[in-house]
C-alpha cells in the first residue's frame, strides 16, 4: 500500500511534465471560435497551442540547421522550408523566429518555478515514505494557468506584428497544412490508483512531423 501511493505522488507531480508538451483539450477551448478541426477522440485543438508547437518546431529546426556545418545542403532547407510554404519574406518570417525564442525562453522560467515547487514538495513528502496523498500544491495549477497566458499573449502579439493578411494566411497554413502532420497520442492525468480513469481531462502530446 505504501508504494502504490508514493507512486500515485510521483505520477501526479510528474504530470506537469505532460503539460509542458501536451494541448490541453478543454471543453472551453473546445467551443473556442479560434480552435482547428477536430482531430479524433471529439476533441478540437486551440490555434494558439497550434501556434505554439509549430514556434517550438521551428525553433528546433533551426537549432538542427545551426548544428552542421554553413555548407550543408540541408541548412537551407531547415532554415526556410516554411518560410517557403508560408509564404513569408525574410522581414515577415524574422517575426516568426522572434517569437518562438521569446516564447521558449519564457515557458522555460516557469518551468523551472514548476520544478521548484515540485522539488520542495519531494523534500516534504519523499516518495516510498507516505501513506496517504496529500494535496498537490495550489502553486502548479496557478503556474499552468500563467503559461498558458504566456502562450496566449505571444501568438497575439506575433499577429498584430504579422497584420491581419500574413495572420489569415498562418491560421490556414496551420489548420490545413501543419495540423495534419501532427500525431496526436491520448494520455490521461493520473489518479489515485484504486479510481478508474475517465474519459474527461484528456491530454494529447503533440508529436512533431
Amino acid at each position: 500500500m505504501k508504494r502504490m501511493h508514493s507512486t500515485a505522488i510521483f505520477q501526479v507531480l510528474c504530470f506537469w511534465v505532460c503539460l509542458q508538451c501536451s494541448l490541453l483539450l478543454s471543453p472551453a477551448a473546445a467551443q473556442s471560435p479560434t480552435s482547428a478541426p477536430s482531430v479524433g477522440h471529439g476533441h478540437e485543438v486551440p490555434l494558439e497551442h497550434l501556434y505554439w508547437h509549430f514556434l517550438d518546431y521551428q525553433l528546433f529546426l533551426d537549432k538542427k540547421a545551426d548544428a552542421l556545418p554553413p555548407s550543408h545542403p540541408d541548412v537551407q532547407m531547415l532554415r526556410t522550408h516554411y518560410q517557403s510554404r508560408l509564404g513569408f519574406n525574410d522581414s515577415q518570417y524574422s517575426l516568426v523566429r522572434q517569437a518562438a525564442q521569446t516564447l521558449a525562453a519564457r515557458l522555460k522560467q516557469k518551468d523551472e518555478q514548476a520544478k521548484s515547487v515540485i522539488d520542495a514538495f519531494h523534500h516534504n513528502y519523499p516518495p516510498g515514505k507516505v501513506l496517504t496523498l496529500p494535496p498537490l500544491p495550489p502553486e502548479l495549477s496557478r503556474l499552468q494557468a500563467e503559461r498558458e497566458a504566456i502562450i496566449s499573449e505571444t501568438v497575439v502579439d506575433l499577429k498584430n506584428q504579422l497584420g491581419a493578411k500574413a495572420s489569415a494566411t498562418m491560421d490556414a497554413f496551420l489548420h490545413k497544412d501543419f495540423l495534419p502532420t501532427v500525431a496526436f497520442k491520448p494520455m490521461h492525468p493520473p489518479g489515485p490508483p484504486h479510481l478508474p480513469q475517465t474519459s474527461n481531462d484528456q491530454v494529447f502530446t503533440a508529436v512533431k512531423p
